[in-house]
């Protein structure tokens, strides 16, 4: 008896940009040493306002022009819309 196996090949999710953020969408924040998961609080043309770390803090990323960036670096902290990957 012939049993038919499958295989999917697991597919990438093409990365997200700026641009492609809405409220409530997941993303994560870097300080220090330190990766934080959050969401977006709110968005306009002109910044993203994230709620990190169990909603203990909340910081105002700047977009510069029509952001096709999958991150934003602005002082000490890097915005990133697609979950970083472990380089451990």
């Amino acid at each position: 008896m012939f049993r038919l196996v499958h295989k999917y090949e697991e597919q990438e999710k093409p990365l997200k940009i700026v641009k492609d953020l809405d409220v409530f969408d997941d993303v994560w924040v870097k300080e220090g040493n330190d990766i934080y998961y959050g969401w977006v609080y709110e968005i306009t043309r002109r910044h993203v306002t994230v709620v990190y770390d169990n909603a203990k803090r909340d910081y105002k990323f700047y977009i510069e022009k029509q952001s096709k960036q999958s991150q934003i670096e602005q002082d000490n902290k890097i915005l990133y819309c697609n979950k970083p990957k472990d380089d451990n």
